[in-house]
């Protein structure tokens, strides 16, 4: 809940020349507990990079694997599933996986630091001319996640975005502006069966009826 107060917890890439890292480890040292030598100048921007691409996969492979079950126990008799965690799993995202069970969705690392980190990391493949669509997907998610009201929230919340509408009530999310920004289609679209998810996104740069739009990097 209080990410940044054990410096156990904290971490740090580091890169340029060795004198200069060198000079400098004693101070990152004191701040955080776990200081990666990445290379030469520029190489610590791009491991963070890196880093962010990773930790958005595995945020969205965790919450994605709890939204199928919840939604499986939820319709069927089946009840608890022992197998939730089914082998796969980072030792990340299974910690991300009890906070969703405890209903952990909020902490001092945010959604909102997530989304810069991830845009930084966009960046970074976009300079190179890279086109990474799971990044821009995760982006995505976090950007409709932040617009009803969970920018303040950490990650854990975006398995919210899966759940029914009264669900995100209960955690102060609100669809209604979803529905103000993206169009009038609600939030409970599973059964809406003559929803034009292209006409409705499409004003938002996200999809139009030709497939993505050219507003985000790479989808011309």
């Amino acid at each position: 809940p209080d990410a940044f107060a054990a410096r156990e917890n904290l971490g740090c890439f580091v890169g340029g020349e060795e004198d200069c890292v060198e000079a400098a480890r004693e101070v990152l040292d004191l701040l955080v507990a776990h200081v990666t030598d990445a290379g030469g100048p520029g190489s610590a921007q791009l491991a963070r990079a890196a880093y962010s691409l990773q930790a958005a996969a595995q945020l969205v492979a965790a919450v994605e694997a709890d939204a199928l079950y919840h939604a499986v126990r939820t319709s069927s008799d089946m009840g608890e599933i022992a197998g939730m965690r089914a082998g796969a799993i980072t030792p990340a995202g299974d910690a991300l996986l009890a906070a969703v069970t405890d209903g952990r969705f909020d902490g001092t690392y945010t959604v909102e630091m997530l989304m810069g980190e991830l845009t930084a990391a966009l960046t970074t493949a976009d300079d190179a001319d890279l086109i990474l669509p799971q990044a821009e997907a995760v982006q995505r998610l976090l950007e409709l996640l932040a617009i009803i009201g969970g920018s303040d929230k950490a990650p854990s919340a975006l398995s919210l975005v899966y759940r029914e509408e009264d669900a995100c009530a209960k955690e102060g999310l609100d669809w209604t502006r979803a529905e103000q920004t993206y169009g009038d289609h609600g939030h409970d679209h599973d059964h809406d069966e003559d929803a034009d998810w292209g006409d409705d996104f499409g004003d938002a740069g996200i999809m139009d009826d030709d497939g993505m739009t050219g507003a985000y990097p790479g989808f011309n």
